[in-house]
């Protein structure tokens, strides 16, 4: 079984810039060690990654977009994340989230790997089960994507998702 989806969606790459834009100066530096207590990500100061985590009224053009495709029925939660660059997040499961959705900003002409599979956006929004391990390797540039993050599993939120619009062509 496949581990992620691409989907055949498109969202404008100019709003989701704007986007990232008007809220990069409110991200703020995500201690994978203090939050997780995972003492497996080594960063610094200059080599951290960033988040923010938006309110559902901050975006409401992302919701009602989440909502036309069922997804918001799933009270996801909805993030801004960059990695910088030479930043390498290795092998791990995701903890709290089961399944996530990236919409890739800047910087996803990288592969991530999923399974042990170098797998690449195609610059379309990706579904991922984040219970199966993966890894972002070691980038060149700013790596930055809106996520969208589930606490149900990758097989029931793509349920709801071809419920709403369809099957994949992936």
């Amino acid at each position: 079984m496949k581990h992620y989806f691409r989907l055949p969606i498109s969202v404008s790459k100019t709003f989701l810039l704007n986007l990232y834009n008007a809220y990069k100066q409110h991200m703020e530096v995500l201690d994978l060690e203090k939050r997780f207590k995972v003492a497996q990500y080594e960063h610094n100061e200059q080599n951290n990654p960033l988040w923010y985590t938006f309110d559902y009224t901050e975006c409401e053009t992302i919701t009602k977009f989440l909502d036309d495709l069922g997804l918001m029925s799933l009270d996801p939660k909805i993030t801004l994340s960059s990695l910088p660059i030479g930043y390498h997040l290795p092998k791990h499961k995701d903890f709290g989230r089961k399944t996530v959705l990236i919409f890739p900003i800047l910087g996803y002409d990288k592969p991530i790997i999923i399974d042990g599979k170098e797998i690449y956006y195609n610059d379309k929004p990706m579904l991922m089960d984040a219970s199966i391990e993966h890894e972002v390797p070691t980038h060149d540039v700013e790596r930055v994507g809106l996520q969208v993050s589930f606490r149900q599993a990758f097989e029931k939120v793509i349920a709801v998702f071809n419920t709403n619009k369809g099957e994949s062509n992936d």
